[in-house]
């Protein structure tokens, strides 16, 4: 991944839907990940696609959690 720091930021309102996912931060956490029409996803910080499929590839973001590993509710 290239480590050039990039921002996203948001300008204007953007409709879009959320989705249920776990984001592994040392520990398990369930989410409500909010995804906009433009293609931003917030998983914590705005990504771009490029950027959220670095975070799938890293395991960032997942859609399930190791047997006997301890999940916690995040829901913002």
């Amino acid at each position: 991944m290239d480590r050039t720091a990039r921002a996203i930021q948001r300008v204007m309102r953007i409709d879009g839907v959320v989705l249920p996912a776990i984001i592994h931060n040392a520990n398990y956490y369930f989410v409500n990940l909010p995804v906009y029409a433009d293609g931003l996803v917030d998983a914590w910080e705005f990504l771009d696609r490029p950027l959220f499929e670095a975070k799938l590839a890293t395991g960032w973001v997942t859609t399930f959690v190791p047997d006997g590993a301890q999940i916690h509710v995040h829901v913002y």
